[in-house]
């Protein structure tokens, strides 16, 4: 336990004696929170190195994430490239063929336009 937690329970300890009955058969009661206090201490201790171990473990995480996920990206990347060059091929292809088309439809109807 660190030093602020120390001094965090020694700051709301409080300690209460009472002293009764008679001088033959005296009482003694004491009270005191040492108890919840040091609870409340640890529990601050530990709930500080539960949440450094969590950031510690997301951050692991995350390294292991982004380093599986990058090759998928790279390749995700790649695909689409293909798929965008495969679809300028294909349209290539496509007006080709309309220009033929409309060559011979040209050649068939005398250079009549038909709508």
């Amino acid at each position: 336990m660190s030093a602020a937690p120390a001094l965090l329970i020694w700051n709301t300890t409080s300690l209460s004696a009472e002293l009764s009955g008679t001088l033959s058969k005296p009482q003694l009661q004491v009270r005191s929170n040492l108890d919840a206090a040091v609870a409340d201490g640890l529990r601050a201790a530990i709930g500080d190195k539960v949440h450094a171990a969590e950031a510690t473990v997301r951050a692991r995480v995350d390294r292991f994430a982004d380093s599986a996920a990058a090759p998928l990206g790279a390749k995700v990347t790649q695909v689409k490239s293909q798929a965008a060059a495969q679809v300028g091929d294909a349209r290539r292809v496509i007006e080709a063929a309309q220009q033929r088309l409309e060559q011979q439809l040209k050649k068939v109807t005398g250079g009549i336009r038909i709508p």
